[in-house]
């Protein structure tokens, strides 16, 4: 049985070793981490921005040279990679009409399927604006000639990689600080059906920015249901005067899956799930939150064929942690604010109540166990925050031969700490006779 039979499917996100301005270099590397995720089973790999030139090249950007030999290594990469079948997304420099993109281009089988223009180009970080103009879909051509190989590849961020087998995988793409824009690319592309967003980046690091990156992938993989890969450039694209981190992060439906440390280079694998994606948007689709026919027809669809269930899966453990409590998290500060917050919902859902009916006692069953002692300290606080006298809160035990010592003191200990009114009676000649009744 396969991992896929469970709508799982293997990504990774990259982030190699480059050297600025050297492509045939840059490809080297990025074909041998194409080679290693295909022998892992992924079936997409995301690199960096500009990713067969570096990040750092400033004004060479605006070299020929540069954008020829980035052009040249790209195709090479799709050739050499031919036979594997896996999507992959890598960042180049190219020129449309007298202007320069930052472009994200999606291989796939030996094939330049797609290029996708950054949308957000700014000047904050690394001087983008002065390097590469902003997409604008009512300005551009849907298609642009690269070389004779490729005269005619799609163009632009309308444009969705669609698995023709597994229906459920639909690949969106967006750049470094597309991500940060007040409405970025992706959030249409997952109105329009996308389950993958995967986005190609370049930040300069700052004290807090990891848990800032973090945080908001988190979230906006939370709010639009979709998985989100983030493969970010490493610390060999430094300079004296900005620093790249490497970050790396693969999120689905707001949960960190899998995340690279600062600073070291390589690359992280994880199965996202394609059905809990699925099934989290049909119960949101309840008000229409994710109608599809409202954006699908302004969305270019691209279909290919990724590879079917194999015997790979059958063999290699699950790249992701299943937890056993779902809904318990890790760490012991978390786990006490997680149930001082069950605690407090609890008790002011019995306090609604009790104003409600003008109840001024309460009587519950204590039998010194987990579930009477939450129901009476849950009693307590919403009777506190009524302010009504704990006293008339009458707990009621009620021991018989099969009480324990233990569960019984614990009963008594607890009606006294409270300060609640502790009555006993004791069921055993009830239970004999009851016994006796029914034979």
């Amino acid at each position: 049985m396969s991992s896929m039979d469970y709508g799982y499917i293997r990504v990774a996100c990259a982030s190699p070793e480059l050297i600025v301005a050297n492509c045939v270099y840059n490809a080297d590397k990025i074909i041998d981490y194409v080679r290693d995720a295909s022998q892992n089973g992924a079936s997409l790999i995301v690199f960096p921005e500009l990713s067969i030139t570096s990040c750092s090249c400033g004004d060479l950007f605006f070299q020929q040279s540069l954008q020829t030999s980035a052009i040249c290594e790209l195709e090479r990469i799709a050739k050499k990679t031919a036979n594997y079948e896996i999507i992959i997304e890598v960042g180049l420099p190219i020129a449309v009409e007298n202007k320069l993109y930052n472009c994200a281009a999606i291989l796939f089988k030996g094939k330049v399927v797609a290029l996708v223009p950054k949308t957000n180009v700014s000047n904050f970080e690394k001087n983008d604006g002065r390097n590469f103009s902003s997409y604008n879909k009512n300005k551009n051509p849907n298609s642009v000639y690269i070389s004779e190989k490729n005269p005619e590849v799609p163009f632009g961020t309308d444009i969705l990689v669609c698995d023709a087998i597994n229906k459920k995988f639909v690949l969106a793409t967006e750049l470094s600080d597309d991500l940060c824009s007040p409405i970025a690319p992706s959030v249409f592309a997952t109105q329009a059906g996308a389950t993958v967003v995967a986005n190609l980046s370049a930040t300069y690091e700052i004290i807090g920015k990891k848990e800032y990156r973090k945080n908001l992938i988190k979230c906006h993989s939370s709010k639009n249901i979709c998985a989100y890969l983030y493969s970010d450039a490493s610390y060999f694209e430094s300079s004296q005067d900005s620093v790249c981190a490497s970050h790396c992060l693969i999120s689905e439906n707001g949960n960190i899956l899998q995340e690279s440390k600062l600073f070291e280079t390589g690359i992280i694998y994880s199965d996202i799930d394609l059905d809990i994606i699925i099934q989290d948007r049909t119960k949101q689709n309840v008000e229409n939150i994710f109608d599809v026919s409202c954006f699908e027809n302004t969305f270019r669809k691209i279909y290919i064929n990724l590879r079917k269930p194999n015997e790979f899966y059958k063999k290699n453990k699950l790249q992701r942690l299943i937890p056993g409590s779902p809904f318990v998290p890790e760490k012991l500060e978390a786990q006490r604010q997680r149930c001082s917050e069950v605690f407090e919902i609890q008790s002011v859902g019995l306090l609604k109540r009790l104003l409600h009916i003008k109840a001024k006692t309460a009587v519950i069953g204590l039998s010194g166990g987990l579930d009477s002692t939450l129901a009476l300290l849950v009693t307590v606080n919403a009777f506190k925050k009524a302010n009504l006298d704990v006293k008339n809160i009458y707990a009621i035990t009620m021991p018989c031969f099969g009480t324990t010592d233990r569960t019984y003191n614990n009963a008594c200990l607890l009606a006294k700490e409270c300060g609640v009114t502790l009555k006993e009676i004791n069921i055993a000649e009830s239970v004999k006779l009851h016994f006796k009744d029914i034979g």
